[in-house]
């Protein structure tokens, strides 16, 4: 197809989408227009939420150890030597 014309009047825009949940929870932080659009209240419920389903997410699992997994496996780890004794 035909290329459109550079519009000087418009902002850039991302045109992928992220590749993670981390991705996706960085750039909705920082866009201004979602503040304006749901105010910042709604916008840090959501990004709490989001986190929280981050924290879950499988996917990143061997990219990254979140704070609950050590705490998790630390307790199992206490547990396990304790009933050695």
């Amino acid at each position: 197809g035909e290329k459109l014309e550079k519009d000087d009047e418009k902002r850039p825009r991302t045109r992928i989408l992220p590749g993670t949940i981390i991705d996706s929870i960085r750039y909705f932080k920082s866009s201004e227009f979602v503040g304006k659009i749901l105010g910042e209240d709604v916008k840090e419920r959501y990004l709490e939420r989001k986190l929280a389903v981050a924290n879950r997410s499988a996917k990143e699992l061997g990219v990254s150890i979140k704070n609950a997994e050590v705490l998790y496996h630390h307790e199992i780890t206490n547990q396990v030597l304790w009933n050695k004794f």
